[in-house]
């Protein structure tokens, strides 16, 4: 926003400047028109400083993002395998999934307990089952690893706890034992990957915000250095009009003293 509104800024003060110095000439006001016209060389000068400055740091920045981009590639796929999904799944996704299988399994609990099922028909929903816990399982073990990457140990042990009833509730089914502690530990596991879901939430948030502050502080950084710039532009500029009767050597001198500022200031 910043950004864009220095930009609007000085393009309205180029339009008016650029009126204003057309009907002055019409006019024949010379004098207003000479000062509407150093107005517009003003204003087009400091949009083509600040622009160019934009650009500078835009390449800066896309050049970081590619070397780090590589960089990353690099590390999660050293011997290039050809797996190009790196992406840890959701754990909203997979707390749904967990949700559904769990619902699954109750009302197959049910049916056993009424007899409803025949005993080849359970030990199918069973196997199917525990195909899908394991599968479930596999996609929490790779949120775990990546956090453990990350550094992340707290929540990776946490992710750990539910990894290990979930090989519990595996073995339960594959042995057709679905019984009332193997249902709540499931509804156990269930309340554990909705915190789980939460934390991925706030981790989100924060990440966005950082993204933002760190956005804010660039164009506000982009501003002052813009600004120093046409203060500094301008003092030169002024020197250069005033110091027409200067020998050579204090015009070296003033050459040197700008060169001087804008070293430190880089």
């Amino acid at each position: 926003p910043m950004v864009s509104n220095f930009i609007f800024d000085e393009i309205n003060k180029i339009e008016k400047e650029s009126k204003k110095a057309i009907n002055n000439l019409n006019n024949w006001t010379l004098g207003h028109a000479a000062i509407n016209q150093q107005n517009l060389m003003t204003s087009l000068n400091n949009l083509a400083l600040f622009l160019s400055d934009v650009l500078q740091q835009m390449e800066q920045q896309n050049s970081m993002s590619q070397m780090n981009s590589d960089g990353a590639m690099k590390c999660n796929n050293p011997k290039n395998t050809g797996n190009s999904n790196n992406t840890k799944p959701s754990m909203k996704t997979l707390k749904q999934l967990q949700k559904d299988l769990n619902k699954q399994m109750e009302a197959l609990q049910k049916e056993m307990q009424n007899g409803k099922k025949q005993s080849k028909e359970i030990s199918e929903a069973l196997a199917k089952m525990a195909t899908q816990q394991e599968a479930i399982r596999r996609a929490m073990q790779q949120i775990k690893e990546q956090m453990s990457k990350e550094g992340n140990l707290k929540n990776a042990t946490f992710i750990q706890q539910m990894i290990e009833d979930m090989e519990k509730t595996e073995k339960d089914l594959y042995n057709k034992n679905l019984s009332y502690e193997t249902i709540k530990r499931q509804k156990q596991i269930e309340i554990r990957m909705l915190e789980a879901e939460k934390a991925e939430q706030q981790q989100e948030t924060d990440n966005l915000r950082k993204s933002e502050t760190a956005k804010n502080d660039y164009n506000s950084n982009l501003i002052k250095n813009f600004q120093y710039n046409v203060i500094k532009n301008n003092n030169f500029e002024s020197m250069n009009r005033n110091n027409l009767n200067f020998n050579l050597y204090y015009r070296k001198k003033i050459q040197e003293y700008f060169n001087n500022v804008n070293y430190e200031k880089n």
